[in-house]
């Protein structure tokens, strides 16, 4: 998944998954049930939270401080969907 800063106080968290074409729709709609109390989306959620928190204060500057390993991640991702759409 991922997390896109919407604003200082406001974050949209998109969670994706793979799946077989053919997942029966009850399958699918476990895997959203169970989704909900998955620990490291709130993990994660609280980590945006509390960096967005510490940019409202003007000490931290707003933007993406760590280009590198965010090319890198954004990279690795880009390849599992190539991989998954051949």
């Amino acid at each position: 998944g991922s997390i896109d800063v919407v604003d200082v106080d406001k974050i949209r968290f998109r969670h994706i998954w793979f799946l077989p074409p053919d997942t029966p729709e009850d399958q699918r709609e476990l895997g959203h049930r169970f989704l909900v109390h998955d620990p490291t989306i709130h993990q994660d959620q609280d980590i945006c939270q509390k960096v967005q928190a510490g940019h409202a204060t003007g000490i931290a500057a707003t933007g993406r401080t760590f280009a590198e390993p965010e090319f890198l991640l954004s990279h690795f991702h880009q390849r599992i969907v190539e991989m998954m759409s051949a």
